[in-house]
């Protein structure tokens, strides 16, 4: 029998370059317990002043069926 696995749609987040000039943004995701975090794109060129939006993908691979909810903690890290 196939393990369950849960999955679902990030709203899309931002990525915002306050500088005055083109940056090369690399982004980390990071996570918490049995979660996979996948983003659309991991390496991103943002203009001066602008606002990039990114999307994403989690994955849990034990997810809680039933009884108290579980709550994962999904960060991304840009550098």
């Amino acid at each position: 029998m196939p393990e369950p696995v849960a999955r679902a749609t990030l709203n899309p987040r931002t990525v915002r370059n306050t500088g005055g000039a083109p940056a090369q943004v690399r982004l980390k995701p990071q996570t918490s317990g049995s979660v996979r975090l996948r983003l659309a794109q991991d390496e991103v060129s943002i203009g001066p002043g602008s606002v990039l939006r990114v999307r994403g993908r989690a994955t849990a691979r034990h997810p809680q069926l039933i009884g108290m909810r579980m709550r994962h903690v999904l960060r991304v890290g840009a550098t």
